[in-house]
């Protein structure tokens, strides 16, 4: 509704502004999980962390690793209707969802891989396992994720690929 009382319509295009920062605070949440709670300070218990961190109020690590995550994929698996409506063909939804995804995706297990194998103590990463992990579905092929932190993503390509049929 405008200030003069006139009903407008909603465009297509119109984007849910609330749903988007909640997605972006969740996503927050993964960050924030993964830079500052995966990992214990040193001469620090794991199971210590959140009490150091939050004084006298405990959070469970799941608490603050997943709920994020499910939460960012409820939020996702509503919206991703919104993309789809959008779409004229399924190939332009491929489109979509592959150029967002797969880009960023790549460099981050190029970066990766290259940093573990100049890390002497890192795990090794093989040619087979770094080829299998482009596809994002190394999943399926109980190939192991060169991080885990890329666990969701078969799950996201696959719900993908249910969105398109």
């Amino acid at each position: 509704m405008t200030i003069d009382g006139a009903m407008t319509e909603k465009k297509a295009t119109d984007r849910l502004s609330e749903l988007d920062s909640l997605r972006g605070l969740v996503a927050l949440g993964v960050l924030f999980y993964h830079f500052l709670c995966r990992y214990p300070v040193p001469d620090l218990p794991k199971d210590k962390l959140f009490f150091q961190l939050f004084g006298y109020f405990t959070i469970p690590e799941w608490y603050l690793g997943l709920m994020p995550v499910y939460l960012f994929f409820m939020i996702s698996g509503f919206v991703i209707f919104f993309t789809a409506e959008k779409c004229k063909t399924v190939a332009e939804f491929g489109y979509r969802r592959f150029s967002r995804l797969y880009p960023v995706y790549w460099g981050a297990i190029i970066v990766l891989t290259i940093t573990m194998l100049l890390n002497s103590s890192a795990p090794g990463v093989g040619i087979g396992q770094f080829l299998v992990n482009l596809t994002m579905i190394q999943e399926y092929f109980h190939v192991p994720h060169i991080s885990g932190v890329f666990w969701s993503l078969s799950v996201e390509l696959s719900f993908y690929f249910l969105i398109a049929a």
